[in-house]
């Protein structure tokens, strides 16, 4: 089938192309959803099994509906899908209006993507987006980090005493680091592969959190390449917990993200390494 270009059709994923352009949209996706990788038609979506959230910072997700964002909520910015509201907390942990303006940017990794400049962050509290009680997840995001003052760990997404990804913006280090409590490994230390690890300000780099129960490991991948693994066992803690992005609570509201954050993905499974590095390199900034 002659498909793209001038012709009226155009070409379905993993079909050749010249252009973006070229290819077919699903219905409900945004232009973004497809690009033209090395002539071939190729979605920049996450995998689909076992997804659990998906934020792309699209900012008609950003409403001021109480009746789908909860009557409390001053303004909530809502997942992909029709549930997961989140919405915004300032320095003090009280809720903070947050205008698309201010808000979202339209350089994000793919499309737009959600602008962070230290004096706010994502809340979902209580939720089962902290993974809890899960033998196996993974917590994956796109950043771009422009901090350059200390303090230096900028938080991305995470559950207190449940996961956590993060970077360490010291100039001297650099690093990305996670973190992961389980019932067999309560410890909620970060972990981190500082020579391999390197996560450079002001460039677009993907994070991934991985743990697999049946595997006994926690594994650190950086722009789909795996940087770090160690031996961990158990469940999540059980207690569902606030959920943030691009902040991290544990006395109080802290390491506040600095930068660009885009395609926040978490998953109530395992990822494989393959899985990993073949979304890392579709949706890899252009």
């Amino acid at each position: 089938m002659d498909c793209g270009g001038t012709c009226s059709s155009k070409c379905p994923l993993d079909k050749g192309c010249a252009v973006a352009a070229d290819c077919t949209i699903a219905a409900g996706d945004r232009a973004e959803s497809v690009r033209c990788l090395q002539q071939v038609c190729t979605s920049t979506k996450p995998p689909a099994t076992g997804l659990r959230y998906h934020q792309d910072f699209d900012p008609s997700r950003l409403t001021k509906d109480s009746t789908q964002c909860g009557a409390s909520d001053d303004m909530c910015l809502r997942s992909v899908g029709s549930s997961y509201p989140m919405w915004g907390l300032s320095t003090s942990g009280a809720a903070k209006v947050l205008p698309k303006a201010s808000m979202f940017t339209t350089a994000g990794a793919i499309g737009s993507g959600g602008r962070f400049d230290g004096t706010y962050c994502l809340i979902r509290p209580g939720t089962v987006l902290s993974l809890n009680g899960l033998g196996a997840l993974t917590a994956m995001a796109w950043v771009k980090s422009t901090r350059s003052s200390a303090p230096w760990e900028s938080a991305v997404v995470g559950a207190l005493d449940h996961y956590l990804i993060a970077v360490d913006d010291n100039p001297a280090s650099q690093r990305f680091l996670a973190a992961l409590s389980t019932t067999q490994v309560p410890s909620f230390a970060y972990a981190n592969a500082s020579s391999a690890g390197q996560v450079p300000r002001a460039e677009w780099h993907h994070l991934a959190q991985v743990y697999d129960t049946a595997a006994a490991s926690m594994t650190l991948y950086l722009d789909g390449a795996k940087i770090h693994s160690r031996t961990q066992t158990g469940t999540v803690t059980a207690d569902p917990e606030d959920v943030l992005i691009g902040c991290q609570k544990d006395t109080k509201l802290g390491q506040f993200f600095i930068g660009t954050l885009d395609e926040v993905v978490l998953y109530s499974r395992a990822l494989t390494a393959a899985e990993v590095s073949d979304y890392a390199r579709r949706s890899k900034p252009q």
